[in-house]
């Protein structure tokens, strides 16, 4: 029954979603799933220490990411990348499963010998 009532909550919030309706108005692809399918959502906050985090928490500083654990059933993992709290390091060893996969910002590429960083698009890729 609360399984119906939140599957028919969450239909009715996507129709009045601005940007599903913007979507449509645009005639743009809308990817269609499955309410029950399973997803990943991946929220990256950079610096921010576990310690820290499950303070703010418990504060009530994060109250939309509180309400995402405990009523959708969202949970929370550590993840240490062995670098420093870099976007482009951390998103790399989640996204591909190599540690070290972007050892920082900048670096050395080992193919060309040449300084990369991370704010151009061919040392990205």
């Amino acid at each position: 029954m609360l399984t119906r009532i939140a599957t028919r909550l969450r239909i009715w919030r996507r129709r009045v979603s601005r940007s599903e309706w913007l979507a449509r108005m645009m005639k743009l692809q809308i990817n269609e799933r499955e309410p029950d399918a399973p997803a990943l959502v991946l929220i990256q906050i950079d610096g921010l220490a576990r310690p820290q985090f499950e303070r703010a928490m418990a504060e009530g500083k994060l109250p939309f990411l509180k309400k995402l654990i405990e009523r959708e059933h969202y949970h929370v993992d550590h993840w240490y990348s062995g670098v420093p709290a870099t976007t482009p390091a951390v998103q790399a060893e989640i996204f591909y499963g190599v540690r070290a996969a972007v050892p920082a910002f900048g670096f050395m590429s080992a193919d060309s010998h040449e300084m990369l960083r991370m704010y151009e698009s061919h040392g990205a890729n």
